[in-house]
């Protein structure tokens, strides 16, 4: 039997799901007891927390004392599939695109929202407020692998060997300085594959030798912003969702040619103006199997369609994701013709 981790925030409060508790009896009457079911939810640390307040409002739209419960195990958008694969999980998020080799026949994948990656650096450092792609690049890059036109087409398929690393916040902004510490997410992270890809080395995203030596290596979101928090001439990146608590942390404007810098906001995701965007994505098993009966697989169709209702369109927004795409029904709604309500009892 199958463990499903539920995304939550308590949305009891919400006049469109007020309608949703139920009592949970199926078509021919038979009561199906879910009070022992777990939901198991892994993958990007970075849709961790809007996992979290989905599956704490999806819960809650089953009856008192009949729920299941949702349990989350986020190690990186890299696990999302293979924990599906070994079947230690039921839902699996990746903050980047699922790659051929895991877009399987047996799994559904969407798309929940786009996100920015936030540059972040510490509020002491109070001249610098702008960077572009190339700059990160400089500052990220091993120098050694970009040391002739060879060795840099190899490794990046560009000649970047012209390029000078930059290790001091002087050849950023008039009147900074310091050394630089660049903080990274580990090579499980969908986070750390779209900075890459974006600032253009790509295959650094999964190997560790094309960085800089002076680089830290961080396991997830949370401690990324602690990293940066913590050192005055830190720089790191993570996802926009939630930054705005985090009152020792500046986000710098990005440029992706040097004259335009734009702002990681909401705005400037949606139109595509902000270089530095990806989306942040879910897959979940088609079919009952070894690891996942009926009642396993009604579950996960059944958070999937909240999530993908007008009651998880508004706690995504609330979460910082930005919506490209509006739904246009209530999970009561979708509950009403589901096939797999009736086998809930719903």
């Amino acid at each position: 039997m199958k463990k499903l981790g539920v995304l939550a925030v308590s949305i009891c409060a919400l006049s469109m799901l007020a309608s949703c508790d139920t009592t949970n009896s199926s078509s021919n009457g038979t009561t199906v007891d879910l009070s022992d079911r777990i939901v198991t939810f892994v993958g990007s640390t970075s849709v961790q927390s809007m996992s979290k307040d989905l599956t704490d409002a999806w819960v809650n739209t089953f009856e008192s004392g009949n729920r299941p419960e949702a349990v989350h195990d986020h190690t990186g958008s890299g696990d999302a599939f293979k924990r599906l694969e070994d079947g230690t999980g039921d839902v699996g998020f990746a903050s980047r695109e699922f790659n051929d080799s895991e877009k399987t026949a047996d799994y559904t994948n969407g798309k929940i929202c786009a996100d920015g990656i936030a540059v972040i650096v510490n509020t002491a450092n109070t001249n610098v407020s702008q960077i572009t792609l190339q700059q990160l690049r400089d500052i990220y890059v091993n120098p050694s692998a970009i040391a002739d036109a060879e060795t840099s087409e190899a490794n990046f398929g560009a000649d970047y060997s012209s390029e000078d690393p930059i290790t001091d916040w002087s050849a950023i902004a008039s009147g900074a300085s310091g050394e630089i510490k660049p903080f990274t997410r580990d090579t499980a992270s969908g986070t750390r594959d779209g900075f890459c890809t974006k600032i253009g080395i790509e295959d650094a995203k999964s190997d560790d030798k094309l960085l800089t030596s002076s680089v830290g290596q961080v396991a997830t979101n949370g401690d990324m912003i602690s990293s940066v928090e913590a050192t005055d001439n830190g720089i790191g990146y993570c996802s926009l969702e939630g930054l705005e608590t985090h009152t020792d942390l500046k986000t710098l404007k990005v440029s992706s040619d040097g004259t335009k810098y734009v702002e990681a906001n909401e705005e400037n995701i949606k139109d595509g103006s902000y270089p530095l965007q990806r989306n942040f994505n879910y897959m979940y098993p088609k079919a009952v199997s070894e690891d996942r009966d009926e009642i396993q697989i009604a579950l996960i169709q059944s958070f999937v369609a909240f999530m993908n209702s007008l009651d998880g369109d508004a706690i995504v927004k609330a979460a910082g994701g930005v919506l490209t795409a509006t739904h246009t029904e209530t999970y009561a709604e979708i509950v009403e013709t589901a096939d797999w309500a009736d086998t809930l009892g719903l």
